[in-house]
């Protein structure tokens, strides 16, 4: 395929695509824009907002910010050219072999579908790390049983690749260990060692200049180590020592998920179906072969791709997006080689078999995102709570938002009170945070909060908020009774400023 077709069927997709970014957000990814709003307005990472995440997440968000606001359009445009980019270069790289432009071209076509899935959350750093692994992966070639060219540039690529999925989540860093062993023994990049640690440490002097700026490092450790460690993981489950609690954790989620793989109820569940299948033929094709070493190596990749435990092991786990972008480029180099392969009425023949079966998953997807979109319905009474807040209170006055609406920041673009966008039972379990919390709030008395009476992982708010609803108690905030959510969620005013409120609320509507 030419370069210049390619680019028309690229557009093409994107437009397709371009109605995710105006799709409501999920919490998650409102988290991410947030924190990197405040970021952008000076908040340095750890010593002013809480996260347990590594400064990767917000780096998007904080360089757009100063340009567009706190805008989660503007963030998720952004994502849309970094997938643009993604597949592009992958053509670029691949183009000159005649099954490699297919691979890039079906990769850009499948993984278009996946953008679209996963509740809205583009801006998660899940997804920047998709991106760097498939590279990678593809630029390697041998696990892929492709065999793009290997050079000191490439490999300088690929370092680069691999840093920033270290530099992702403690999560991520199996999978750019294990990409960096495969490249060690393979001879054809091996001899480029030094064009490998020179990208490398590329990545982490720009990355590590810019975290250094808008982070405090030396609590780095403290919160996306230690606070995982010793908190967030008790709520996941993990137990004897990280390294072992990842793989524990990791074989016991993709037992559970792939044991569904011919859940076929749905369309949905058919085309995940289709992915499980793939990744796992992909690792026993190989041990099959008895090449143990690659076999093993595939296996213990499919794994940490897809170490995320969720809720629900037969639904779309929301976090793996590695594991579905990784397993699209499986396919598609499936289908390449095949394709080179074959020849004449045997070429025909494929071409319909594969149209067959993976037709039903474009329109299943498509589908999906229509009426897979829980957080994406109109919430008329929030917009007004929001635009009220907006309107009744000043530029600097502070506002809060428990236990997890971070959008609310964003809709009024008032600074939290609090040193987090979020409260969730993790972070009240820890005495330091919990105590800063309450600190926050006494110091800085928001003009307004949000309250919702949600349960988070089992874990009602009236019990773990209980020590945040007695401040508000005592301090005398009272509900709007003219604004009301549906019970979703209710907006508190402190007492000396509800009478002004009242009244500009008034002129406003």
């Amino acid at each position: 395929m030419r370069p210049s077709r390619f680019g028309v069927l690229l557009l093409a997709l994107a437009a397709c695509l371009a109605r995710v970014v105006f799709i409501e957000s999920h919490w998650d990814e409102d988290a991410c824009v947030a924190i990197g709003w405040l970021m952008s307005k000076g908040w340095r990472l750890y010593a002013n907002v809480f996260s347990h995440h590594t400064p990767l997440d917000y780096l998007p968000a904080s360089l757009l910010a100063p340009v567009f606001g706190p805008s989660p359009t503007a963030m998720r445009a952004f994502m849309l050219v970094l997938w643009a980019a993604c597949a592009a270069g992958l053509f670029a790289a691949l183009r000159r072999r005649e099954d490699g432009a297919r691979t890039a071209v079906l990769f850009a076509v499948l993984s278009s579908q996946w953008l679209t899935f996963w509740h809205g959350q583009m801006m998660l750093v899940e997804n920047m790390w998709a991106y760097a692994a498939v590279s990678a992966l593809a630029l390697l070639g041998a696990p892929l049983d492709l065999e793009p060219e290997a050079s000191p540039r490439r490999a300088a690529i690929i370092g680069a690749l691999l840093a920033l999925i270290a530099t992702a989540s403690p999560v991520a860093l199996p999978v750019a260990v294990l990409l960096a062993l495969w490249a060690a023994t393979d001879p054809r990049w091996r001899k480029h060692a030094r064009a490998f640690a020179l990208g490398a440490a590329t990545w982490l002097l720009v990355f590590g200049a810019w975290a250094a700026w808008r982070s405090d490092l030396s609590l780095l450790w403290l919160h996306a180590v230690t606070f995982n460690r010793e908190v967030y993981a008790r709520f996941h489950g993990f137990d004897g020592g990280a390294a072992a609690g990842f793989w524990r954790r990791a074989v016991e989620h993709n037992a559970a998920y792939f044991s569904t793989a011919l859940d076929w109820s749905t369309w949905e569940l058919y085309f995940e179906g289709v992915l499980k299948l793939v990744a796992m033929s992909w690792a026993a094709w190989t041990l099959a072969e008895r090449k143990w070493a690659q076999g093993l190596w595939k296996l213990a990749f499919i794994l940490a791709l897809n170490s995320r435990p969720e809720k629900s092991v037969a639904s779309t786990p929301f976090h793996a997006a590695p594991f579905y972008l990784a397993v699209t480029m499986m396919i598609a180099a499936a289908l390449a080689n095949i394709w080179a392969a074959l020849e004449g009425r045997r070429r025909k023949a494929f071409v319909l078999a594969a149209t067959a079966v993976l037709l039903p998953t474009i329109v299943a997807t498509s589908w999906a995102t229509l009426t897979l979109r829980a957080h994406a319905r109109p919430n008329a009474a929030y917009d007004e709570i929001a635009a009220a807040v907006r309107k009744c209170t000043a530029p600097e006055d502070r506002v809060a938002a428990f236990p997890f609406y971070p959008r609310f920041y964003l809709d009024t673009s008032r600074l939290p009170a609090t040193p987090s966008v979020f409260y969730l039972p993790w972070q009240d379990a820890w005495e330091p945070q919990r105590r800063a919390t309450l600190e926050a709030l006494a110091k800085n008395r928001p003009k307004a909060v949000l309250i919702q009476d949600a349960t988070v992982w089992s874990a009602p708010w009236k019990e773990y908020g209980a020590g945040v609803n007695a401040w508000l108690e005592n301090e005398g905030y009272a509900p709007v009774s003219a604004l009301d959510a549906g019970g979703a969620a209710v907006l508190l005013l402190r007492p000396d400023a509800a009478s002004a409120f009242a009244e500009c609320f008034q002129k406003s509507r």
